[in-house]
Formats: C-alpha cells, structure tokens, sequence
C-alpha cells in the first residue's frame, strides 16, 4: 500500500489506491462466503 499520496498531495491518486484494496478485500471476502456456503 503506498502513503496515500498525502506526501505529494496525491489525494486522487490516494483515494484510487484505497478503493482498489478495499475492491480486493471484498472479492476475498465473497470467495470466502462462496467457500463456506458449497461446504453445507
């Protein structure tokens, strides 16, 4: 994960980087979900 930009005052750049981690933890999360719902 980078600083956000805040260094360089990159907040656009910052806020990309933030939403494509939390994109990824979402899909984490929902392959998890599907894992778990095949199992019962």
């Amino acid at each position: 994960m980078g600083s956000l930009g805040l260094d360089n005052g990159g907040w656009i750049a910052g806020g990309a980087g933030m939403f494509i981690a939390l994109d990824e933890e979402i899909n984490s999360l929902l392959k998890t979900i599907e894992v778990f719902i095949q199992r019962n």
